[in-house]
């Protein structure tokens, strides 16, 4: 009964912290951008990901380039790599893999996070960076709708951008492009 307490406190603080970041984003409110080791900011996002992977019976590859800088904020870089790290934890069925690499792609650096997930239509592919949606599953039992909406947010403020690809028989592929 106490652990589900504590769950269940978790989750509303986590609902709370998000939907406050939504409140300043929508007032046009943030921190100044900085210079960020996207390399190191993204690799010590993975860190407590791999254990709960591991856990839930799921691999969790990654290849990180090293020397990637943005300038951005770090606290919300690091929030987009978490957002997109659990979002792949919750959709992929057990067994499955999921993998992140961070590489240079022209004047941006590419973050992407790839897994077998169901795939998707057109039109949930949209709807997945609404306020509020969830995929119609109970994975999505978990979350309350609000992370990949905050994901799209961060990137754009941060001159970037986020899509979604999502094909029968290679699963899902979300990707964040920033300026270097």
């Amino acid at each position: 009964l106490a652990g589900n307490i504590l769950t269940v406190a978790r989750q509303m603080r986590s609902l709370v912290e998000r939907l406050l970041e939504l409140a300043r984003m929508d007032a046009g409110k943030g921190e100044a951008q900085e210079p960020v080791d996207l390399s190191r900011l993204v690799g010590d996002a993975l860190l407590p990901f791999e254990p709960v992977f591991f856990e839930a019976g799921l691999t969790l590859s990654a290849e990180i380039r090293e020397g990637l800088r943005v300038r951005g904020v770090e606290g919300q870089l690091r929030q987009v790599a978490e957002i997109l790290l659990d979002n792949a934890r919750k959709y992929t069925p057990s067994g499955g893999g999921v993998t992140l690499e961070l590489t240079r792609s022209g004047r941006s650096c590419l973050l992407s996070v790839a897994g077998p997930g169901t795939p998707l239509t057109r039109q949930q592919r949209q709807d997945v960076f609404k306020r509020f949606y969830r995929a119609q599953s109970s994975a999505a039992a978990e979350g309350v709708g609000l992370g990949l909406y905050l994901a799209r947010g961060i990137i754009t403020r941060q001159r970037g951008y986020i899509t979604l690809k999502s094909e029968m028989g290679k699963g899902s592929a979300f990707s964040v492009f920033l300026l270097r």
